[in-house]
């Protein structure tokens, strides 16, 4: 006979910026009478099989949002039941819930996969396991049996989304400046049609309305609560898209902006936000940011045409153009997605796509940020490719072959010499990033300190210089590529260089933070006074 386990569940994800897919499951669990944990996947398998252990749960679920963690996942579910761990493992996220057939391929040691929206589900499947009742007739759930998978009817996406308890949050740890970070989420689903997203397809095909809000007043009653029983400071909105487009947008807004006056919030905290270019108002975003809005992040993508149809971002130059015109007007800090490389490429689109980027921050105002799109499956582009022959690689590290070979090997070579630039977490535009993020929560959250201007001045010089390095780079290697088969540039030397240019860059922040480091704490003590 199975031994009776604890009412408890052990869910197992990122939680780099804080998950709050997992922390909404846990809540509704834990208002349900079951006991939940968090595991960060970063801690390792021995951790986890620790925290396992202690909890002796009903179920450990797993939340992979894209293939590309797949291997990391089915290594860590083999190792669990190495170790004896017996209970009902399963497996939620985009990629799960479009593909179960691949995921149960590819980690069979899972029990179930999890669809799509997944708090009534889990809390179905946790209600039978604890009662030893039969789960396999459970809707939203797919398993396997006899050799084949079988996928339930689908259950509806929820339809009140203030009706679900605030998400369980793990740690209150991250800051910037002392000031304390939590993400927050005012809508779940995509209004939006773009090729190489999965957003859409996840939320179309459960039953059930694909774009949802919560209602003002409790997005600005969950951050007060933060606020107030937590010190949060900074709040950074994941949703997808943030509600401002059209009439209901602009009244949602307003409404919650309202909001946060009747709590006396604003000038307390600080918010950020991501939306696309032909969503930007200028009344509107001024508005927002004097209610605390500091950052704005932009789904650019492309700059040419061709590229933006290949995306289906069904957005012009022009928008692009003028939407980056205003926040800078106003004032408020960008950040931006960007999409060097696509299906379409070629090395004239690769020039015509710096070219364009040149004349968006060639001012400083944001560091340079691209990368290669990547076929996620379950979109547009990834179907697209498959059909045309172009799709290579494995289910999880799904790739493509570019129209010209040549451009394939230029790729590799770029990325390679120019990795210390602009990717990671230890590279030159990270770490602009980091130190102009800082410039703004200091602008939003902290009083006017000694020398910020000239700072700021200089940090805008310094991003213009690795910019115009960066961006040059990419035309003079793409020119040459192209018509010698060569790449000027060696990454061994444009490493060393961006490690000289990273020291700058902390040796600039460093002075200025110590500079005025009395003064930011005294601020930070007065608040938590």
């Amino acid at each position: 006979m199975m031994s009776r386990r604890s009412k408890s569940a052990v869910l197992v994800g990122f939680q780099d910026q804080g998950n709050l897919g997992l922390g909404y499951l846990a809540s509704v669990l834990q208002v349900n009478g079951f006991s939940c944990s968090i595991v960060d996947i970063g801690r390792g398998p021995d951790a986890i099989l620790s925290e396992i252990r202690s909890s002796d749960p009903l179920v450990v679920g797993f939340s992979l949002i894209f293939q590309y963690y797949l291997p990391q996942y089915a290594a860590l579910a083999g190792f669990l039941r190495s170790r004896g761990i017996e209970c009902h493992f399963t497996i939620g996220g985009h990629f799960p819930s479009l593909w179960p057939e691949k995921t149960l391929d590819a980690i069979p040691e899972l029990d179930s996969v999890v669809r799509f929206e997944g708090e009534e589900t889990l809390l179905d499947l946790m209600h039978r396991l604890d009662r030893c009742q039969q789960w396999r007739n459970i809707p939203g759930i797919a398993y396997v049996r006899q050799g084949n998978v079988v996928k339930n009817s689908l259950r509806p996406l929820v339809s009140n989304l203030d009706e679900l308890p605030y998400p369980y949050r793990t740690s209150f740890t991250n800051s910037t400046l002392g000031r304390m970070t939590q993400p927050v989420l005012a809508t779940r689903g995509c209004p939006r049609d773009c090729a190489f997203c999965s957003i859409r397809e996840f939320y179309s095909q459960a039953p059930g309305k694909r774009v949802r809000r919560r209602s003002p007043a409790n997005v600005a009653d969950e951050i007060s609560a933060l606020h107030h029983d937590h010190g949060v400071s900074i709040f950074l909105f994941q949703d997808d898209d943030f509600p401002v487009i059209g009439n209901a947008g602009r009244r949602w807004v307003s409404s919650f902006i309202e909001e946060l006056e009747s709590r006396k919030l604003i000038g307390q905290i600080a918010w950020k936000i991501s939306c696309r270019v032909d969503e930007i108002d200028f009344e509107l975003f001024t508005q927002m940011k004097n209610a605390g809005l500091y950052l704005v992040y932009l789904g650019i993508e492309s700059g040419n045409s061709e590229g933006l149809r290949t995306l289906n971002k069904q957005v012009t130059i022009a928008e692009i153009v003028t939407a980056v015109s205003q926040l800078k007007q106003m004032g408020l800090m960008y950040a931006y997605g960007y999409m060097l490389f696509d299906p379409g490429s070629t090395f004239s689109s690769v020039r015509e796509n710096a070219r364009f980027l040149s004349r968006l921050i060639g001012d400083g105002s944001a560091p340079t940020v691209f990368c290669k799109m990547l076929p996620y499956a379950g979109t547009a582009v990834f179907d697209s490719l498959a059909a045309s022959g172009r799709l290579r690689g494995t289910t999880a590290q799904p790739d493509y072959d570019f129209l010209d070979p040549a451009l394939d090997e230029y790729y590799r070579s770029l990325d390679r010499s120019m990795r210390q630039w602009v990717h990671g977490k230890e590279s030159v535009s990270h770490n602009l990033s980091a130190a102009l993020h800082e410039t703004a929560v200091i602008r939003s959250l902290f009083p006017p300190l000694a020398g910020i201007r000239p700072y700021e001045a200089v940090l805008r010089k310094l991003t213009k210089k690795a910019n115009n390095l960066v961006l040059s780079a990419i035309h003079q290697s793409s020119t040459v590529f192209e018509t010698r088969r060569e790449f000027p540039f060696s990454a061994e030397v444009m490493d060393r260089k961006a490690q000289k240019f990273i020291g700058e860059i902390v040796d600039r922040r460093n002075t200025f933070i110590l500079r005025n480091q009395d003064q930011m704490l005294a601020s930070i003590d007065s608040k938590a006074g």
